[in-house]
């Protein structure tokens, strides 16, 4: 079947702006499924803490979402998510997720949503785009879990096609993307993801010289439950994981996300909220 969009289309802009100090969300357009509460201040007015709805809760084949995010000089916004998106099996159309950040100069994007499930049998599409001004910076995750392990479901069926690209001042840093077929060999492979289902990576865009080291002192675990790297290429630091449990995983990536945060921010990470709900 071809990308037809024969479900839902949500799309959602996001502006933010520095105000005397103040991140304020300056613009909010959505249509369709995709909304965001108030902005919330748990750590004072320079940081606007932010959440990203989709009230249906899965996505399934034909819908079509659109995030545009774009953070003004000096401000600072951070993202996430109430609850894991899940990408429901399809008939034979693609479901499409479109996500485009810019981050001014001096601005300061932190991306965090909770994960991505993508059951077997789903087709799906996800392109990221970042993109960094000078002195601009930018941390965020992605956390991706193939098929429902906890229900005994591996992924069998289906594909995911995801893309991420981050480019500062027009220059390509990094271009990566990645292409599963259910039960192709890469999922199980020692070459691949060696029976892993979950799939997570943080990223960090010009970070602090010789702050990998640190980040790799974190990593005191030396079983077989979840495998961690970390590297650097064009000032982009790169933490990846293979687990079983997207929480397991999710909590390492907060313990280097206070690490980098306090080397690029001066701060310590700041657990919203709706995580403990």
């Amino acid at each position: 079947m071809s990308d037809q969009v024969t479900g839902w289309l949500g799309e959602i802009e996001l502006v933010f702006q520095n105000r005397n100090g103040r991140t304020v969300l300056e613009r909010n357009l959505h249509k369709g499924p995709l909304q965001v509460q108030k902005p919330f201040y748990p750590e004072g007015d320079a940081i606007s803490h932010v959440y990203l709805l989709h009230p249906p809760g899965g996505v399934v084949g034909g819908d079509v979402l659109k995030v545009t995010v774009a953070v003004g000089s000096k401000a600072h916004a951070l993202i996430t998510t109430p609850a894991a998106a899940k990408f429901y099996r399809s008939e034979g159309f693609w479901a499409h997720l479109n996500q485009k950040i810019a981050v001014s100069p001096d601005a300061v994007m932190e991306w965090f949503p909770q994960g991505t499930i993508i059951f077997s049998g789903a087709k799906v599409k996800i392109n990221t785009h970042i993109d960094l001004s000078q002195g601009s910076r930018f941390i965020g995750w992605d956390l991706v879990c193939l098929g429902r392990p906890a229900c005994g479901e591996s992924f069998q069926t289906g594909c995911l096609d995801q893309r991420i690209e981050i480019w500062q001042n027009g220059t390509p840093l990094r271009i990566e993307r990645l292409l599963i077929s259910g039960g192709g060999a890469v999922l199980s492979q020692d070459w691949g993801f060696q029976g892993f289902p979950v799939i997570a990576q943080l990223i960090c865009a010009n970070p602090e010289k010789g702050i990998e080291e640190k980040v790799r002192d974190l990593w005191k675990d030396n079983s077989t439950e979840q495998l961690f790297a970390v590297s650097r290429v064009n000032d982009v630091l790169i933490i990846r994981i293979l687990g079983h449990h997207i929480e397991a995983a999710k909590n390492i990536l907060i313990a280097c996300w206070d690490v980098l945060r306090q080397s690029q921010l001066g701060r310590h990470c700041s657990i919203p909220r709706i995580w403990n709900t």
